[in-house]
């Protein structure tokens, strides 16, 4: 039985600290404030102004592609890969088995076909950064830049009656993405609470908790907050402002007690959401400057025009 370490030599893997997020993705840049998409949402395109180290740029993304749950997938596999390690073009190889990261997520073993949906979904959902102020300048990224089925055997498994062969399942959470993180101010999080955010049952208690994550102090209304996150909207009726209230008030406890949240009222009597930085949270800044590619003269860039044809085909 090959060991993780053979395995690391083997293809060309190099160790190295990633963050676990940044300062954007937390406050739902990429990740839209659902568990599963309302079906009249799906296929919308949305532009988001936002200041990266001082930077004015763009994101565009198709909102309704990924959702916390997509985040959560994410997140348990890096959590429950076999091994992992930064390739060397950039990219951070992960050697998974889809049951562990099921059993990670909570979900039973079978739902193995969702699951593989999901990283789908993450391999091919298109965002693009763009200078406000250059629209030609740009930088196109997919989260997972690979997805198949390893060579790895899975020793650990057994293959059932059939003596079926059971292999690991391979993803490369791409380059691109992995950079536009250190463009970014990079957060570091304790994995305990990375998993405590996969156990919350709500979406907008995940939403919640990974934007207050992002913060050293925070003392807020709680619905300008979730305005602000899209969780709620000035349209949003009131019935439906009140199951979302509900969702986050049924995990005040879990908030409270695994992140240091507190959603309690304030002096006016309207809610409020009180967090100072959780000791195992810590935040990195390089200040890099993003290194957007010229639309105008690469698309003619037979490797660029691959780029973005592969990441735009639907999923």
């Amino acid at each position: 039985m090959k060991t993780k370490t053979q395995i690391t030599r083997k293809i060309g893997y190099k160790q190295k600290e990633i963050p676990t997020s940044s300062i954007t993705q937390c406050r739902n840049i990429f990740f839209a404030p659902y568990l599963k998409l309302p079906p009249k949402l799906r296929g919308i395109k949305s532009n988001k102004d936002v200041k990266i180290n001082d930077h004015e740029v763009i994101i565009e993304k198709f909102f309704t592609l990924l959702t916390e749950k997509h985040r959560d997938v994410l997140i348990a596999c890096l959590l429950s890969c076999h091994n992992k390690g930064l390739k060397e073009d950039g990219s951070l190889a992960l050697l998974f088995s889809l049951r562990q990261v099921l059993k990670k997520l909570g979900v039973e073993e079978h739902n193995q076909l969702w699951l593989i949906g999901k990283l789908k979904e993450l391999r091919f959902a298109p965002f693009t950064v763009i200078d406000k102020n250059d629209k030609n300048l740009q930088y196109p990224f997919t989260i997972l830049s690979e997805l198949k089925l390893s060579k790895v055997l899975n020793e650990n498994i057994d293959g059932g009656f059939m003596k079926n062969k059971i292999y690991y399942y391979y993803a490369a959470i791409s380059k691109e993405f992995i950079e536009f993180m250190h463009y970014d101010v990079q957060i570091y999080i304790n994995k305990h609470i990375l998993e405590s955010i996969i156990e919350l049952k709500s979406a907008e208690a995940k939403t919640l908790a990974w934007y207050c994550l992002s913060q050293n102090k925070l003392n807020k209304d709680l619905e300008d907050v979730l305005k602000e996150l899209l969780v709620l909207s000035d349209k949003t009726s009131k019935q439906v402002k009140s199951l979302k209230l509900n969702n986050i008030k049924e995990e005040y406890e879990n908030l409270r007690d695994k992140f240091g949240i507190e959603v309690k009222s304030m002096q006016n009597r309207r809610l409020g959401v009180f967090y100072t930085k959780h000791k195992s949270v810590y935040f990195r800044n390089n200040k890099k400057e993003i290194k957007f590619i010229n639309f105008e003269k690469e698309q003619k860039n037979e490797t660029f025009s691959n780029l973005i044809k592969e990441i735009s085909q639907p999923i």
